[in-house]
This record gives C-alpha cells, sequence and structure tokens, in this order.
C-alpha cells in the first residue's frame, strides 16, 4: 500500500484587511516540504495532483461545522 502522511495547520490571520483570513498549509514530516494555501480549493486540488492513482478527485464540502473532504460517490 503506498500512502502519503501530511501535517495539516489551518489558522486565520487577524488584523488584516483581508476578506479571506483563512490560511492552511500542510507539510510533509518525511522531507520538511511546506505548502501554503489560502483558500480549501487550493488546498483539494493540490491533494488531488498529489495521488495520481486517485480514480476519483477528492470533494470538499464547508458548511458551519467544518470542512469534510473526501471521495465523492461511486456511481
Amino acid at each position: 500500500m503506498d500512502y502519503k502522511i501530511y501535517m495539516l495547520r489551518v489558522w486565520k490571520e487577524e488584523g488584516l484587511e483581508n476578506p479571506n483570513p483563512l490560511r492552511v498549509s500542510i507539510e510533509n514530516p518525511k522531507t520538511g516540504n511546506r505548502v501554503g494555501f489560502t483558500d480549501w480549493e487550493s488546498l483539494i486540488s493540490y491533494l488531488n495532483r498529489q495521488t495520481p492513482t486517485q480514480k476519483r478527485p477528492l470533494l470538499i464540502q464547508q458548511n458551519s461545522n467544518g470542512v469534510l473532504v473526501s471521495e465523492p460517490p461511486s456511481h
């Protein structure tokens, strides 16, 4: 089984005149490589590119409780 592990960090940049203060980064603990994002869609797009064997792209669902990342339902 081939898998990847990432450490996920999520925070809001306070005090900025920014309409989107969300910041997200993932870090590969094995290599130390870190990539930053300003929205969930960019993160999911990046993860989809990192998993070329994934048959279906990951879905993102955001609501007042948070964010859920999942595989789309199979048809």
